[in-house]
């Protein structure tokens, strides 16, 4: 039996199969333009403290086989709370059940209870998240470039 929930993101950081759950994640979302993964703890926290960070995990029994963390800020130019989603992956083989699909809902369930009026997230091109996105009624409405600049 699956369980999505809401935790403290050290839940998440300090899992025991963090390290592997981060590296399957960056295997399938990685862009040469994007540095390799090194979760920040103290931002992570900051963020979290200053009510600014959410993270969502899905709990098959004792593990964790799914997480997301959602980023709510207010967009100055529009005068409204929005929310990004910062990170979202489930284990391939958790997928076909719709896990996914149920934690993008259930992010987007509590974005709306903290007064979102946007949801945003981003799918790398060509992949299967970009797919079953657009069949979920959200829109494409921009692509994102991206460029090493270091």
């Amino acid at each position: 039996m699956y369980t999505i929930k809401k935790v403290n993101v050290i839940t998440l950081l300090d899992y025991e199969q963090a390290e592997l759950l981060f590296d399957l994640y960056a295997a399938e979302s990685r862009s040469d333009t994007v540095p390799m993964h090194k979760p920040d703890r103290l931002m992570y926290t900051t963020l979290e403290d200053q009510g600014m960070l959410d993270c969502i995990v899905v709990y098959k029994d004792d593990a964790i086989v799914g997480f997301t963390v959602i980023l709510t800020t207010k967009l100055p130019h529009y005068s409204a709370l929005s929310t990004t989603v910062e990170s979202i992956f489930v284990l391939k083989d958790h997928r076909p059940r719709g896990t996914g699909l149920k934690l993008l809902q259930f992010a987007q369930d509590l974005a709306r209870e903290r007064g979102s009026k946007m949801f945003f997230m981003s799918a790398p091109i060509d992949s299967k998240l970009n797919t079953t996105l657009s069949r979920t009624g959200m829109k494409a409405i921009s692509t994102v470039y991206s460029k090493d600049i270091s």
